[in-house]
């Protein structure tokens, strides 16, 4: 394996990211959006690299700024932060320490870690309320405790390996975000055509049930004599009914009280049915009842009380053009 190039830790951001995405291509492609936030230095001047994976989608990514790379450093190893050398703490909220000859570099088990001039450690210790120390080489200053002394070291993981902050041609950051772009332009694209389908399918839906609904009141209708088209308002049918007689040799009672209805609702101009059914058993008429405004039903149903109809009102409703409330109606005595 290549030898690596290392660069100080003390230039460079390492950040706990989250990503969901299955595929490394993906990960490596969305990283320097999600880092983004993070940074106090435009994208276009900063070399940003995804590492490994700390669990549970979560992946520690670093960030440089360009000014802080050699333009071509030698061999073809991966450009690491020498801050990755030192080893992760074994417990949460412990820092794992490795003082060099005037730095301290500090790593805490999310992966993440930084460095600081030895003189300024203990201030930042007491700061965060003195976790527990693990020492991995050097010597701490004076006013901060060590917990632990690691006395052989265990070597880096070899998975830190991951994280290259080496240079990537403007091609590539350029390939990389058209290709980016292109995968959220088809997103929002088939997001679209899923929508639109939806719809579709929910209109010629309600089409074949409303279609299905005037069929079988018509066809109740044509058994009981009667030619009606219940899409008229409600003016053009009581006409039709106000001409009908419900007596005769053998009382039909759906047509005397479709004949009662029309009676009560003559000159009504304002409302429609939108549903009409008859219960032979209770001897009953149950009507949608369409208009449009919830005054205009209440109107009407005031004139079918009048008449001295029985009526059991549902709820009204606003509906688009309109509003609609179904009404059982029973004969009067």
């Amino acid at each position: 394996m290549p030898r690596p190039h290392v660069v100080p830790g003390a230039c460079t951001l390492l950040v706990p990211l989250h990503f969901p995405m299955k595929t490394d291509r993906k990960r490596r492609a969305a990283a320097p959006f999600a880092m983004e936030p993070h940074l106090a230095a435009p994208l276009e001047s900063v070399v940003v690299a995804i590492g490994h994976c700390m669990g549970d989608d979560v992946w520690i990514c670093a960030a440089i700024d360009t000014s802080e790379l050699e333009e071509d450093p030698a061999g073809n190893g991966p450009v690491l932060p020498d801050t990755l050398a030192v080893p992760l703490p074994e417990h949460r909220d412990a820092w794992c320490l490795w003082f060099g000859e005037r730095t301290a570099h500090l790593r805490l088990a999310d992966g993440t870690g930084l460095s600081v001039s030895i003189e300024a450690l203990p201030d930042l210790w007491r700061s965060q309320g003195r976790p527990a120390i693990e020492l991995a080489h050097g010597e701490p200053p004076a006013g901060v405790e060590i917990a632990r002394h690691l006395n052989s070291p265990s070597d880096p993981d070899p998975e830190v390996l991951k994280l290259d902050l080496r240079r990537r041609s403007k091609s590539k950051i350029s390939r990389n975000l058209k290709r980016w772009l292109k995968f959220v332009a088809v997103v929002a694209f088939v997001t679209a055509l899923a929508h639109t389908a939806l719809l579709h399918v929910d209109a010629h839906a309600l089409a074949k049930l409303a279609e299905e609904r005037t069929g079988r009141m018509e066809t109740h209708l044509v058994d009981k004599g009667v030619s009606l088209d219940l899409s008229l308002p409600t003016r053009l049918l009581t006409s039709e009914l106000a001409g009908r007689s419900g007596s005769g040799d053998t009382v039909d009672p759906f047509m005397a009280l479709l004949s009662q209805v029309g009676d009560a609702l003559d000159g009504t101009t304002d409302t429609s049915f939108r549903e009409l059914r008859f219960d032979a058993d209770t001897r009953q008429i149950t009507v949608l009842l369409t208009g449009p405004d919830l005054e205009a039903l209440q109107r009407a149903e005031t004139r079918l009380r009048g008449a001295g109809l029985k009526v059991v009102a549902g709820a009204a409703r606003r509906v688009s053009g309109g509003a609609e409330r179904q009404l059982v109606i029973g004969a009067s005595e």
